[in-house]
């Protein structure tokens, strides 16, 4: 077993310990109504379902859609919280706010993780040869 992977079975081991402490002291909320107390909150629940979605269902969604795929989701979890009586009457201005967030704050952090820039800006990140391309 090699260095990388020693290192990446070490650190999954340790997520899953990490998160069965936190489950036992109640530190995970269960509660769904969690989801709709701010736009920042139901934005990271779109995000990860946006994740989930493009890695499991619809491999090959790419650009455009991922944005309409999350405000899809957004209007359609905040009618949700609407229905159930977490959301007030604004619940479209709310579930759009958390898609475009989701779509945004992600792209924010790919730009963050990949050393900011565009791909042929200044000190962006060009790739050089195939080998970083391909982990694109």
């Amino acid at each position: 077993m090699g260095k990388k992977m020693r290192f990446r079975t070490v650190l999954a081991l340790g997520f899953a310990l990490s998160g069965l402490a936190l489950a036992q002291e109640g530190g995970i909320p269960t509660d769904i109504s969690q989801w709709f107390a701010s736009t920042a909150s139901l934005a990271a629940v779109v995000a990860a379902l946006v994740a989930l979605i493009r890695k499991h269902v619809l491999r090959s969604l790419d650009g455009v859609a991922v944005v309409g795929l999350s405000l899809a989701l957004g209007v359609a979890l905040a009618y949700l919280g609407h229905r159930m009586g977490y959301v007030g009457p604004d619940w479209l201005t709310f579930g759009i706010g958390a898609g475009l967030a989701a779509s945004g704050g992600t792209a924010w952090l790919r730009s963050i993780a990949s050393g900011g820039g565009g791909k042929n800006a200044p000190g962006g990140n060009a790739p050089t040869d195939a080998g970083r391309a391909r982990l694109r």
